[in-house]
């Protein structure tokens, strides 16, 4: 006798639908793979562990790369010479600073 309404029950189990859907999207977004399709790559140790700074890829020597399509393994080295010399001599240039002048002919701005 003392029932729910049908649209009760079903308004509860839409809304209820609406946030289990939406708790999978969070969680879809939080897995830690999620950024590799965004075209990022996961970069791990020989054990799986992923790296987080490059003291501890030179470290591994060896790593493995994982992209959203595959995973492919790399040797850690010392880079191009060439590349590392012109970095070494990049150097930052700034035009310098030109004061600006008054004119003159062009009287203060406070009249004095």
């Amino acid at each position: 006798a003392a029932r729910l309404p049908v649209s009760a029950v079903m308004t509860r189990l839409q809304n209820d639908q609406a946030r289990l859907d939406a708790l999978a999207r969070l969680a879809d977004s939080l897995h830690p793979e999620a950024p590799l399709k965004r075209g990022f790559a996961r970069v791990t140790d020989a054990s799986g562990k992923t790296i987080m700074n490059v003291a501890a890829a030179q470290k591994a020597g060896h790593v493995g790369l994982r992209f959203a399509d595959g995973e492919v393994n790399a040797q850690i080295g010392s880079g191009d010479p060439v590349i590392q010399k012109a970095a070494a001599q990049k150097t930052v240039t700034r035009k310098p600073q030109v004061k600006p002048t008054t004119p003159s002919n062009q009287g203060s701005l406070f009249g004095e």
